[in-house]
């Protein structure tokens, strides 16, 4: 995992903008806020769920995984993506 960012106490992130600007595309916005909503069990689950391929949301998984912004707990045979941060900061801004 990349150390890519600077977590605070209060269970945020902070990206760079540039690295916001690569990392955090439409997509994996959208997957980071259904995440923050709703748990999954897997990746599939997490798939039907925002009407994606699976092997597409696989990769932007794998993004965010390596970058630490999100954590795969291992659920049986499936991988269970969680995002446990409350907020992401980008150079000041909030989302």
């Amino acid at each position: 995992m990349e150390d890519n960012f600077e977590e605070t106490e209060k269970k945020s992130v902070i990206l760079k903008f540039s690295q916001a600007q690569k990392l955090l595309t439409e997509k994996r916005r959208e997957l980071l806020q259904t995440l923050s909503e709703k748990e999954f069990n897997s990746i599939t689950e997490l798939s039907k769920e925002l009407g994606r391929d699976k092997k597409n949301t696989s990769k932007d998984i794998k993004k965010l995984y390596q970058t630490g912004i999100i954590d795969l707990k291992n659920q049986g045979r499936s991988k269970k993506p969680v995002f446990e941060f409350e907020k992401i900061e980008i150079e000041g801004l909030e989302y």
